[in-house]
């Protein structure tokens, strides 16, 4: 990068998950069937209807499964901002966090 451009420092957190049965199980109900799965792309819950790419399912399934172990183990606090935001102990990333939400069914 030139011209004095400066990037800022990011964080990322890798939580490893059990991946098995993640395009079976439903992730509208969490009914888990093979037959949910008629192909290979389609997913088409028997017990609740819901229909999707079983790959947006199981992108959910897994995201679901690390944010409950996340919360499960929640990380140590970060260090104090040095970044001259002010440190009222609030999360500055609120949005971050609240995207997921809709996918645990959280209001």
């Amino acid at each position: 990068m030139g011209g004095g451009a400066s990037r800022a420092k990011t964080s990322i957190s890798v939580i490893a998950v059990d991946p098995r049965n993640t395009s079976r199980s439903c992730s509208a109900c969490r009914h888990r069937a093979k037959v949910n799965r008629p192909t290979h792309e389609k997913f088409h819950c028997v017990a609740c209807g819901h229909t999707a790419h079983t790959d947006t399912v199981a992108a959910t399934n897994v995201l679901r499964a690390g944010l409950v172990r996340r919360n499960a183990n929640p990380a140590p606090s970060p260090p104090p901002a040095t970044c001259g935001w002010p440190s009222s102990g609030t999360d500055h990333g609120g949005p971050r966090n609240e995207s997921a939400q809709h996918l645990l069914g959280a209001t």
